[in-house]
């Protein structure tokens, strides 16, 4: 069994309602693991991973950052909206999402 197909089967053993991006043909293979945000789980999908499986379908490189950032990252679809990671470890040459800034002010 391939990583991202435990990471779908765990979900589909435990969790009842879960998001997956589709076409799930070409997302499934991004899905790197299972992530906890509050109370909900959800799926960690490979920026790097998708960024690579667009231009495989014909994007140039800053055409599918565009296209991830506008049309993939870009949407809150509510509780089980997917987390997508930054994984230096897969490439030289990755995507450099800024941080959001965040104080400890906010939290007192």
């Amino acid at each position: 069994m391939k990583p991202y197909e435990k990471a779908i089967s765990y979900m589909d053993e435990y969790i009842d309602e879960y998001l997956r991006l589709e076409p799930r043909k070409d997302f499934d293979p991004c899905v790197v693991g299972v992530g906890r945000r509050f109370n909900d789980t959800v799926l960690i999908y490979s920026i790097q991973k998708i960024l690579d499986m667009y231009v495989a379908q014909g994007m140039e490189r800053e055409d599918a950052e565009e296209h991830f950032e506008f049309n993939t990252i870009g949407g809150w679809l509510g509780e089980g909206t997917p987390i997508f990671m930054v994984d230096t470890s897969l490439y030289e040459d990755f995507i450099e999402v800024s941080p959001i800034p965040v104080s400890a002010e906010q939290y007192e």
